[in-house]
């Protein structure tokens, strides 16, 4: 029977070391672990499980730890894992199965992204396990790649449905920062090296984990504009760019950037998924429709599916979805649709659609129905939740409930602005004008509350700061912007009440 070799690189991984050990048991005859300066726990852990330990000093560079580990490793055959990856154990008699060859072979795994925190789990295709070679090395300081030493060794690459569990996405924010600021460092000092396609793509993932849009749009557009990539990865990097065209309102823009990158993948149900958003920014609501559903279908085709997947799966949680169609249904009043998002709702999350159908309905709400809402509401659901706000008349819930959602949503305009506007219909002003500038000071460019603020001045006679708002919205509002004829009329209907000397609104 051929050995298998575990080889890893490590570094203060006693939260997660344990259960990737304890999830090979049965399938390798060696675990070489190589540390490059843990602190905490990690190499007792190791001990327990009788692994062969090395050090490493950390020189900024993954693929050189990597190959040092490969450098230890006795086995005729390597599976690579890092501390926070699992095998599936359902997977194991495959994966004991396919060592049983002798050949140059090279394993295509599936690695299951979990990431609660956006609703979403990446599945891609990746080769962890390879028959041994001294001559195979991995490149790349960071995201590094044992692939291109493969095909240069002429190994025959097959497809398994062996899974890997991978839990290093479905942490806080601010883990996620720490490894983007760390991958990054990496990448850029290799990118200005070498540039390369690959590079600009992984760069710009790290950038849009740090929310630095605009770099992470242009090496986004880098990356596109080579040939090399799979059209997985082309797909991601439209993406990047669709959505930020369409967050900064240039939804033309964005419309052009979606159907290029459908081009690449029309099947993708998170590309669906922003194509439905952008053409119900565009009022094209049966398009709007047929995409949202089509994404749902994919999404769910995809989940089923164990074969023939595509280097990289983008898996959406179905609820992020069926609120896009229920979200589209009520803007086009669409009866048959909303029902049809609903049941699909119901079938997976029952508590959450009798929820939702109360307050559409509004039928009688409490305390706890709040405790419920926040429990629920996501980013992916926001819109959907302050949509069905505006038609519910009790006006103590929604107070109750927009405040109860303060300190979660308060970076977020959506919330910031639906919140303002609701205050004004209570005539609560001073407090509208408090949430409504805390909306400007995370977004300037946000016309809806420059707009609602010009309101409040007008009623509480504020004209100072009327002439003042009024002065931003025209450094805002380009003329060929939708909202200028509506700054034009807004700013004749006040003019009489700006006279006063220094107060010129134009």
């Amino acid at each position: 029977m051929p050995k298998i070799t575990l080889s890893m690189i490590v570094k203060n991984e006693d939260k997660y070391l344990r259960g990737c050990l304890e999830s090979v048991k049965g399938i390798v005859d060696e675990i070489v672990i190589v540390d490059t300066g843990s602190t905490d726990n990690t190499l007792n852990i190791a001990e327990e499980f009788n692994a062969k330990i090395f050090h490493f000093e950390w020189i900024k560079d993954f693929s050189a730890a990597r190959n040092f580990a490969l450098s230890k490793s006795t086995g005729d055959w390597i599976l690579y894992l890092d501390a926070d990856e699992r095998i599936n154990s359902k997977s194991k008699n495959e994966l004991l199965n396919k060592t049983k060859n002798n050949n140059k072979l090279a394993i295509n795994c599936i690695i299951n992204n979990i990431d609660d925190y956006k609703d979403s789990s990446s599945i891609m295709k990746y080769v962890r396990l390879f028959r041994n070679n001294k001559n195979l090395l991995f490149t790349g300081k960071a995201h590094e790649q044992i692939q291109p030493s493969l095909t240069k060794l002429n190994y025959k690459l097959v497809d398994s449905t062996i899974e890997i569990i991978h839990l290093g996405y479905n942490v806080s924010r601010n883990v996620l920062i720490q490894k983007a600021e760390r991958n990054l460092e990496l990448l850029l000092a290799e990118y200005k090296e070498q540039p390369t396609s690959y590079g600009a793509y992984q760069i710009s993932n790290s950038y849009s984990i740090l929310n630095n849009r605009d770099t992470a749009v242009e090496y986004a557009k880098r990356a596109l504009e080579g040939k090399d990539l799979s059209k997985e990865i082309r797909s991601i990097c439209y993406l990047h760019i669709t959505d930020y065209e369409l967050n900064i309102g240039r939804i033309e823009i964005a419309k052009k950037m979606i159907d290029e990158a459908l081009q690449e993948n029309n099947n993708h149900p998170l590309l669906n998924l922003l194509s439905s958003q952008i053409y119900l920014k565009l009022n094209e609501n049966i398009k709007a429709l047929g995409f949202c559903k089509n994404s749902l279908q994919q999404n769910v085709k995809l989940k089923n599916s164990k074969k023939n997947r595509s280097a990289i799966d983008i898996v959406v949680d179905d609820k992020k979805i069926i609120y896009q169609g229920i979200l589209i249904s009520l803007s086009t009043d669409n009866s048959e649709d909303l029902k049809y998002f609903l049941k699909k709702l119901s079938n997976v999350a029952e508590k959450e659609e009798i929820l939702l159908v109360n307050i559409l309905q509004n039928n009688q709400t409490n305390e706890n129905d709040i405790y419920l809402l926040q429990e629920i509401i996501k980013d992916s659901s926001l819109e959907l939740i302050l949509k069905l706000l505006k038609k519910n008349n009790n006006a103590e819930f929604k107070l109750d409930f927009f405040s109860s959602l303060y300190d979660k949503f308060n970076s977020d305009i959506g919330y910031l602005t639906n919140f303002g506007e609701f205050l004004i219909s209570i005539n609560q002003l001073e407090e509208a004008e408090l949430i409504l500038q805390t909306s400007l000071e995370v977004n300037g460019n946000n016309i809806s509350a420059i707009f609602y603020l010009a309101s409040i001045y007008v009623v509480s006679e504020d004209f100072q700061k009327l002439a003042e708002i009024i002065k931003i919205a025209e450094a805002k509002i380009a003329y060929n912007s939708p909202y200028f004829n509506k700054l034009q009329i807004l700013k004749e209907k006040i003019a009489p009440l700006i006279s006063l000397p220094n107060l010129s609104i134009n």
